[in-house]
């Protein structure tokens, strides 16, 4: 089977167009459930604290799109920024206990996903999707 470049850009499209609309369960976005997730690691460390800047990197988004996610989930009662004790200026991305609740269901709600995408794609074609999907990110990274 030849694969034209024209196939590539419609999958590409497609596969944005679908984990934008994701919804789980409380409504939120595929993009707020990652961040939701990213903090919720950080705070498993209590050493590691989460700040706007570090989780737009790791997101991989550009700063006035994080700011606007990160709005929403604070407006939802998931979110709260706690303030550095020694530089006011500086804040931390906490989530609340409802947030923590939230994303629980969230959590629960996206492993049967994963679990349905699994069962009918299976072990090796999922493992070789994300070595293509990685190496996709990486080349797109590079430029």
């Amino acid at each position: 089977m030849q694969t034209e470049p024209s196939d590539l850009i419609i999958m590409m499209h497609h596969l944005r167009s679908v984990v934008s609309q994701l919804r789980l369960q409380n409504d939120l976005t595929f993009g707020e459930f990652c961040a939701m997730s990213m903090i919720a690691e950080s705070q498993k460390d209590g050493n590691q604290k989460l700040t706007p800047t570090s989780l737009n990197e790791q997101l991989g988004t550009k700063k006035p799109a994080t700011s606007r996610m990160l709005t929403v989930i604070e407006k939802k009662g998931f979110l709260q920024k706690v303030s550095d004790a020694k530089d006011h200026r500086i804040y931390y991305l906490e989530l609340t206990a409802l947030g923590k609740q939230a994303l629980l269901r969230e959590q629960d709600a996206f492993h049967k996903l994963l679990g349905r995408i699994g069962r009918r794609m299976g072990k090796d074609e999922i493992t070789q999707m994300v070595v293509s999907l990685q190496k996709l990110g990486n080349i797109l990274e590079e430029d």
